[in-house]
């Protein structure tokens, strides 16, 4: 319950310009949010019957862009992360899994 609970204040307070994030809240806010771009876009393309491979490449552009997106409306600059942590593509990998689950 008290991730979700974390996962729910961190998408309100995402919501918001200018949150003012630490670099671990960064990570957590954008792996949720491409979480919910996944089940959002997952569940229309059920519903449509949308296949295929330019169904696969959208989704990932929408989530890449998406967060990406996210960042620069938060005006965080993500030359101030780890280099061996690149924030660009954190969450994608899941949010693909997840939006290949929700979509059946």
């Amino acid at each position: 319950m008290n991730i979700l609970r974390k996962a729910v204040s961190g998408l309100l307070r995402a919501a918001r310009p200018n949150g003012d994030y630490e670099i671990s809240e960064v990570s957590d806010v954008l792996y949720w949010l491409r979480m919910l771009l996944a089940l959002a876009a997952g569940i229309a393309c059920g519903i449509t019957g949308a296949q295929g491979l330019l169904t696969f490449i959208g989704f990932i552009v929408v989530c890449t862009l998406g967060g990406t997106m996210w960042l620069k409306y938060q005006d965080i600059d993500t030359e101030d992360f780890p280099e061996d942590k690149p924030i660009a593509t954190e969450g994608l990998p899941p949010s693909v899994a997840f939006f290949l689950a929700a979509r059946h």
